[in-house]
Order: C-alpha cells, then sequence, then structure tokens
C-alpha cells in the first residue's frame, strides 16, 4: 500500500517542491498558498476542473504506460475546506488521487502539517 502525506511547501514557488516529489517518487501533496492556487487556475484553461480540483492544462512531462499507450503529468490542484493542495499526477489516475486526499484529511491523520 503507498503511504500518501501531505506536507507545507519548502519554496516560495511550490513548483519547485512539486517537482522534487515527482522526480523522486514521492506520494506528497504539497499545501499551496491561495496565490499559487489561483496562478495555476488562470494561467491556461483547467482541465478536469470539478469537486474542488483541476489541472494545469499543459502537461509537466508523458510516462509511457504498461499496456504501452502514453498519459500527460499534470499539476492537480485540489481544495479541501479552505486550503489548497497540489501535486503532479497523470490524468488518469488524478480523480482517484484527490479522493485519496480527501480521505487521509477526513480521518484526521498525523502527517498533516
Amino acid at each position: 500500500m503507498t503511504v500518501v502525506q501531505v506536507l507545507p511547501c519548502e519554496n516560495e514557488w511550490a513548483y519547485k517542491d512539486i517537482e522534487y516529489d515527482w522526480i523522486t517518487h514521492s506520494t506528497t501533496w504539497r499545501i499551496v498558498t491561495e496565490e499559487f492556487h489561483d496562478y495555476c487556475l488562470n494561467v491556461l484553461p483547467p482541465m478536469d476542473w470539478n469537486n474542488g480540483k483541476f489541472l494545469v492544462s499543459e502537461p509537466y512531462t508523458h510516462i509511457e504506460l504498461p499496456d504501452g499507450s502514453v498519459d500527460g503529468v499534470y499539476c492537480c490542484v485540489a481544495t479541501i475546506g479552505d486550503r489548497h493542495f497540489a501535486r503532479y499526477v497523470p490524468r488518469r489516475v488524478a480523480k482517484r488521487m484527490v479522493e485519496q486526499l480527501r480521505e487521509l484529511i477526513a480521518k484526521g491523520e498525523p502527517c498533516l502539517a
């Protein structure tokens, strides 16, 4: 089972932390500011915007899946309550990843910063 954690950003520009997490295969959601949320929402038209989450519509990269198909990896931004979270995720699993984050927060997991 994959352990998901939530951490604050260590850098002023959240993309540095989100990129580091992707490169190191971390399953971390970063707590981001409202300004970062608004930037991501307005820099390009959002994709898959529903239930308090959206994807920035320019992919960070692409990955090849086991079946040989290709999927884009996007910055996913989720709002839960009055807090915003972000991480890079493949588009096909973004909805599931946000649901997992919501469950984690609803349980009040101690990994929340």
